[in-house]
């Protein structure tokens, strides 16, 4: 009798012991982020000058806040490359956030497949990707008496082009890249 006691002084204890671990452990969800990019234009066609315009949305896909990184970044048929914007954002669970962005197409840029992809990662890793490619072709036929000369329709943002549809953050940005909202 005593040693059926004892047993069951030892089992109850260790019983709740043993799923104490198990209610307060923290979470092992991952970060969970998906992103998405379109362009807004009718041709998905866009001469040099003239301006693109980009948007999609940031997902948190996670029932917990999660803290990513973003590139969003372009490259031409002959390799010209350019960031359109770089930050860190934060978003509560499963919130999404709509992001725009404008950009002038330099008058030297290639003819040809543009494509533009932003990039979500966290420590390094990879948790979303997504591009869209848009065709550069054309020039921009803005001087009058019918003269052909390549003229933007918009002036070049002092960043190098990059432009932002949404309402930018007071300060500077970094190196030609904007923040997305």
């Amino acid at each position: 009798m005593r040693v059926r006691n004892l047993a069951v002084c030892l089992v109850a204890p260790a019983m709740l012991l043993g799923t104490l671990p198990a209610m307060g452990a923290p979470s092992l969800e991952s970060d969970c982020v998906t992103v998405t990019i379109y362009a807004m234009s009718s041709t998905g066609i866009v001469a040099p000058g003239n301006t693109v315009a980009l948007a999609g949305k940031f997902i948190n896909c996670s029932s917990q806040r999660v803290r990513f990184d973003y590139t969003l970044s372009a490259v031409s048929s002959c390799g010209q490359d350019v960031t359109l914007a770089a930050a860190t954002k934060t978003l509560d669970p499963l919130l999404a956030r709509i992001w725009s962005v404008s950009y002038t197409m330099p008058v030297d840029t290639c003819e040809g497949p543009w494509e533009a992809t932003l990039t979500a990662t966290s420590g390094g890793t990879v948790l979303s990707s997504a591009s869209v490619i848009v065709t550069v072709k054309g020039a921009s036929f803005d001087a009058p008496s019918g003269r052909k000369d390549l003229k933007p329709r918009a002036a070049l943002g002092p960043q190098g082009g990059a432009r932002r549809l949404a309402q930018a953050p007071v300060g500077a940005e970094p190196r030609g890249a904007a923040r997305l909202s």
